[in-house]
């Protein structure tokens, strides 16, 4: 008769798959979907998925190396290990290529996830860390500018993503600006005037402005 313990183990087996190609996903493109329904379907979608593929080969495992007692008797090849090996690391890893796809609006991307897989405008905008300019007016009515890309190896702006409350955004070098205004303060090149520091802004308290161009 199967155990609780051994039933539970088994369900554990079953939807590992789905579960580690959700982190692979989610590693790339962020936690998109994250209701209790959204993640069921994801991992009991995924781990079906992902049986039914190498079906043939588990079985034939099964077979010859469970139901036969070479297993409990000690006689499994090393070489089995690589096959567990690969029942962790291959769901994980095409999670992360899906992923990456889908972040960079590539072909395997939209098949899977869909043509439009971010769940907000705000995520389509920075799920590819564009680098630009943007420029804020705050609730107050003054106006705030900053680099939004990465200034060095330690210090990168960074966008709260879906559904992390609140949504706030890190430019990681400030611009000058005319806090009235808006303008935008210009170096004898015509480039804007970096400062030293970073701008850390809710999105509830501004209005931004964004300026796509590189600087």
């Amino acid at each position: 008769m199967v155990s609780t313990f051994q039933s539970v183990l088994v369900v554990f087996l079953a939807l590992l798959p789905g579960a580690l190609y959700t982190w692979g996903f989610e590693r790339q493109v962020g936690q998109w979907g994250v209701s209790l329904a959204d993640r069921l379907l994801r991992f009991f979608g995924w781990s079906a998925l992902l049986h039914v593929l190498p079906a043939p080969i588990t079985y034939a495992l099964w077979d010859r190396y469970y139901r036969s007692g070479r297993i409990a008797a000690g006689e499994a090849p090393l070489w089995l290990w690589f096959i567990a090996l690969g029942y962790v690391a291959a769901p994980a890893v095409l999670g992360l290529i899906i992923g990456h796809s889908a972040r960079h609006h590539g072909r395997l991307g939209r098949v899977v996830a869909g043509r439009h897989p971010s769940p907000t405008g705000w995520e389509h905008l920075f799920a590819n860390d564009p680098v630009g300019v943007i420029r804020i007016r705050l609730a107050g009515g003054s106006y705030v500018a900053g680099l939004f890309g990465t200034v060095s190896e330690t210090e990168w702006s960074y966008a709260t993503g879906f559904p992390h409350q609140p949504i706030d955004l890190w430019l990681a070098r400030a611009i000058e600006v005319d806090a009235d205004s808006g303008e935008f303060h210009t170096n004898a090149d015509g480039s804007p005037v970096l400062l030293g520091s970073g701008i850390l802004v809710r999105y509830d308290s501004a209005t931004p402005r964004v300026h796509p161009q590189e600087v």
